[in-house]
């Protein structure tokens, strides 16, 4: 073996500390007085001080091991400044433990009693928000539920779908029909009832079922190839049964009814070339109120969708890609206010190709153009001067390819069409932006209805046609308690307390329960009496209101009688 002279060896060494010694400071470790060690830095302030990223294999804290399969660090005590713990993941022995506080950047905390703060260092729940707000996002709708058509139920082309309470009500065009279901488990929807029209022609208007509204303990059905509307007693979900019905005679507008809307005593039908207004106090006998034929600039041919907000109608036209607006005030007599529709001059800005359908929130107007594959929103805070606010155009991302239903809630809009699912936030809606889709498997939705933090969809698809449910992410709690909330729209599943005033802008519906009051009842307009045919024997409908010669004034459709408190 060949032995190396001494001097080289020390010339070797002497090289080595030189250049240890020129390494930049970050290379080095200091080792202090009071035992601190330092990697990066001359001045540790700890038993261990890292300035710089520390890349470990194995780590030992307290004599316990946690290796590169741990993501939690079992002992942290007296933080001052912020951890961040990227291991792969987390071993089985792990079981963190604080035994001080952790302090985050900005006025935040979590404590050794496993309390988060932000924007607090002293928090006293589990998760303790001051002085900011809580901001929730949906992302891509998940879908959780779904109930296929077969022969136990009535979903084959489910063209529209209602929600309340823990039912679904499903119009089906194809089983000339509707179809309840138990959404009481959404990720398990079950067949209730159904009904059908078997013969037809017959005197139930339910061919061709397209829309479907719910109010009270009856459904109202727009029928577009029996050119009518159908009315089904639903008390009993599992046997709905006819209440009555009306068709288009020549004298209404019913032909091809596309849409329908119950506000109070009144139903609004959007058909084919114009729209219908229903007097509905008696469902067994719904009666023509007033209507609104198309003519040369109305914007009315080819109404497929209608929305009642106050005393106006607001009505997508897909035939003439136009919104008109409607005064309703006077239900025997509406007419137009104002209208915007596609024009050459228009026709690259706005999106109303083939409106098909409407949702009014606030003091906009949300159209799916089913033509133009997109989304418009106008500002309808002058309904005599609709205008254009915003457009969304399909651009392969979203999924707003020949898009069918829209609805809003808050600030999102839910839409589904050919593709499927798609949500945008329009908060600002001059600028409306995607925010999530679903998948394309479950394309071809026909209707879409949000209840709380689930998303029902009616679907067309041939292969798949029925109902799915989509879970679009929601603040999920047992209890809360709220000073002041604002919502699109609010369901109470059973029952809800009002410990002050109750103020209602449109119309109410009440049930068979009926309407008690411990006070005296004010009734500014007519008040309309509906038969009973339990008592008296042989009832009739009627008009009673108190005039201004103090006399109260009562019409039973042909003859006026007055009686004086006299």
């Amino acid at each position: 073996m060949k032995k190396v002279a001494f001097s080289t060896v020390f010339k070797l060494v002497v090289a080595l500390f030189i250049i240890f010694m020129t390494l930049p400071l970050q290379a080095q470790m200091t080792i202090d007085g009071s035992g601190n060690v330092g990697i990066g830095t001359e001045t540790p302030n700890y038993n261990l001080d890292v300035s710089g990223t520390a890349n470990m294999t194995t780590l030992h804290i307290n004599s316990t091991v946690v290796t590169a399969t741990a993501t939690e660090l079992n002992h942290v005590e007296n933080v001052s400044s912020p951890i961040q713990t990227q291991l792969d993941s987390k071993a089985a022995t792990a079981s963190p433990v604080f035994t001080g506080t952790i302090t985050l950047p900005g006025d935040g905390s979590w404590d050794s009693d496993g309390n988060i703060g932000i924007g607090t260092t002293s928090p006293t729940e589990k998760l303790t928000l001051e002085d900011g707000n809580f901001l929730q996002t949906p992302g891509d709708p998940v879908l959780i539920g779904s109930l296929t058509d077969d022969d136990s139920t009535l979903l084959n082309k489910a063209y529209s779908i209602c929600i309340v309470g823990k039912y679904a009500y499903v119009a089906a065009f194809d089983e000339d029909g509707i179809e309840i279901l138990d959404i009481s488990d959404p990720t398990n929807p079950t067949h209730v009832g159904s009904f059908a029209d078997d013969i037809p022609g017959g005197t139930i208007a339910l061919d061709g079922a397209y829309s479907i509204c719910v109010s009270g303990k009856y459904a109202y059905v727009a029928a577009k190839n029996d050119d009518g509307v159908a009315i089904l007693d639903i008390s009993d979900p599992t046997d709905p049964t006819h209440a009555g019905s009306i068709f288009d005679d020549g004298t209404t507008e019913l032909d091809g009814a596309y849409s329908i809307c119950v506000v109070g005593k009144y139903a609004y039908v959007a058909a084919y070339n114009g729209i219908e207004i229903l007097d509905i106090s008696d469902p067994t006998s719904p009666t023509h109120v007033g209507k609104l034929s198309d003519a040369i600039l109305l914007g009315l041919r080819g109404a497929k969708s209608i929305y009642v907000s106050g005393q106006y109608a607001y009505v997508a036209a897909f035939e003439d890609d136009a919104v008109t607006i409607l005064d309703i005030s006077d239900p025997s007599d509406p007419f137009k206010v104002g209208a915007l529709r596609n024009s050459s001059e228009t026709t690259d800005e706005l999106a109303l190709e083939g409106a098909n359908s409407i949702y009014v929130s606030g003091k906009y107007a949300y159209i799916t153009a089913y033509n133009d594959c997109g989304v418009e929103i106008l500002d309808i805070s002058d309904p005599e001067n609709p205008t254009h606010v915003s457009a969304v155009f399909d651009n392969g991302i979203m999924n707003l390819q020949y898009p069918n239903s829209i609805q809003v809630r808050g600030k999102y809009a839910y839409i589904t069409g050919y593709e499927g699912v798609e949500i945008l936030d329009i908060s600002d809606p001059y600028y409306p932006t995607h925010i999530g889709k679903s998948s394309a498997d479950y394309s071809s939705g026909a209707d879409i209805i949000v209840s709380g933090k689930y998303a029902y969809v009616a679907c067309l698809n041939s292969e798949y046609p029925g109902v799915k449910v989509f879970d679009i992410s929601g603040l999920d709690v047992p209890t809360a308690q709220i000073g002041s909330i604002a919502a699109n729209s609010i369901e109470v599943s059973e029952n809800a307390r009002i410990g002050d005033h109750l103020q209602v802008h449109g119309g109410v519906n009440v049930g068979p329960g009926g309407i008690k009051s411990d006070g005296p009842v004010s009734i500014d307009n007519v008040l309309t009496l509906v038969p009973q045919t339990a008592n008296p024997t042989n009832p009739v409908s009627g008009t009673l209101y108190y005039g201004s010669d103090g006399k109260l004034h009562v019409y039973n459709g042909t003859n006026w009688k007055t009686f004086s408190p006299d």
